[in-house]
């Protein structure tokens, strides 16, 4: 089952998910209302380029859930909610935000992620013990405060065919490898002291 935020209205008993709420602009937000959260058996949903302010800690309840796309909501910012590491994630789209805070609990060796983008946000964690999910094909987590280093592990991927992790913090030697050696410098481009080699990191 799929829902795209702009369907809600569709479904007997939604109430309207956007509330008017007075600011200094006298903007709109996206509010998801209650009845969403016992959609026990959605797998994938779509809440893109809106005005989505929260990720309530609820969505870890939907543990059928798949695919989330919350990019491009301009107003959505803190921290992730850490139940958010409940789904079995196959697609997720955190990009374009004001998110920020430690995002490394959704990287799992044993998760069936095919899709991760973080890119376009205040994320701000240590990479150097992440385990990636071996059947990644995504992963873009450019532009953000990302550091320590790049762990050998991710030379283990299958197939990753779209990849970023310039304009971050992340130190050190970039692993040798199938994966890491098939990108060019472009990828890795502006970050605190990433090199390709001992003797080019002095």
């Amino acid at each position: 089952m799929a829902l795209h935020h702009k369907a809600f209205a569709l479904f007997s008993g939604f109430p309207d998910f956007r509330t008017g709420m007075k600011n200094c602009r006298e903007e709109q937000i996206m509010v998801l209302p209650v009845e969403l959260m016992k959609l026990l058996l959605l797998e994938k949903l779509y809440l893109d380029n809106d005005k989505l302010a929260q990720l309530p800690p609820e969505l870890g309840e939907l543990r059928s859930l798949k695919v989330l796309r919350v990019d491009n909501n301009l107003l959505l910012s803190g921290d992730i909610p850490t139940e958010l590491w409940v789904p079995d994630w196959v697609n997720l789209d955190l990009s374009h935000n004001k998110l920020c805070g430690d995002a490394s609990f959704l990287f799992c060796a044993d998760k069936p992620t095919n899709l991760i983008n973080l890119s376009f946000n205040n994320f701000e964690f240590d990479m150097s013990m992440i385990k990636f999910s071996v059947s990644t094909w995504t992963l873009v987590v450019n532009n953000n405060m990302i550091n320590g280093s790049i762990p050998a592990q991710i030379n283990m991927l299958s197939n990753p065919v779209n990849f970023n992790m310039s304009y971050n913090r992340l130190c050190g030697i970039i692993p040798a490898g199938p994966v890491m050696d098939k990108f060019d410098g472009a990828h890795f481009y502006h970050n605190k002291c990433l090199c390709r080699s001992k003797d080019s990191c002095l």
